[in-house]
């Protein structure tokens, strides 16, 4: 599931050529850095020829494999792409907040929930508004990262719409749809405090930070 990916990543190459037009710079493809075009640093560049090319001296990352970064307790994060008929997300959320723990050694209700994860997901309306535009699930992922002491999972779904234009708003049943998880399991249920979204829509993208008594953002 990446054309949230794909689509941001295009608007942000598209915003750089613009600037670099103004300033009379040079966009590199790949990389995306902005070189000025004076002698100085075309002096510089005949230099560069001559040396290998190596990514690590230019903190280049492998992306792939997923980075794996220090995520805060309490914070769940998600991006959303709506293109024509087609909405995809993509959230990121520590699994203390999906099957109550970090911990590698899991309970037997711990690991039935975890085998669960993508049923339950496809079975739920987490995102209350797409009904307006009558939108069906399609497919939902689920993978387990896991990195020192802490555990993440990373959830893509996927649904199909008759009309996205009618979604004007997105309400996130987080906390209420995560808990009737955790009862159905029999597992230990820990709140979210915060949900980091940001939607793409069009050329356009909201961002915002949710809560549960300000849970929706408007498009």
């Amino acid at each position: 599931m990446y054309l949230f990916k794909i689509i941001f990543s295009s608007l942000i190459l598209i915003s750089v050529c613009s600037f670099a037009q103004e300033r009379k710079m040079q966009v590199i493809p790949g990389s995306v850095q902005i070189v000025e075009s004076d002698s100085k640093h075309d002096h510089q560049k005949q230099d560069h020829k001559h040396k290998e090319h190596n990514h690590k001296d230019h903190g280049h990352k492998d992306h792939s494999r997923r980075e794996h970064k220090a995520h805060t307790h309490g914070v769940v994060k998600i991006n959303i792409a709506i293109e024509n008929s087609t909405i995809e997300a993509e959230i990121k959320v520590p699994s203390l907040h999906i099957i109550g723990t970090e911990s590698a050694k899991l309970s037997v209700n711990e690991i039935n929930a975890e085998k669960n994860i993508v049923s339950f997901f496809k079975n739920v309306e987490l995102f209350q508004i797409f009904s307006e535009a009558k939108c069906q699930i399609k497919e939902v992922e689920s993978e387990k990262d896991l990195h020192g002491d802490h555990a993440e999972f990373d959830l893509d779904l996927k649904w199909t719409c008759v009309d996205t234009n009618k979604i004007k708003k997105i309400s996130v049943l987080w906390n209420q749809v995560l808990k009737s998880f955790a009862n159905q399991h029999k597992i230990k249920f820990v709140a979210v405090e915060q949900i980091e979204i940001s939607v793409l829509k069009g050329n356009d993208v909201k961002t915002k930070k949710l809560n549960d008594k300000q849970n929706f953002i408007e498009l």
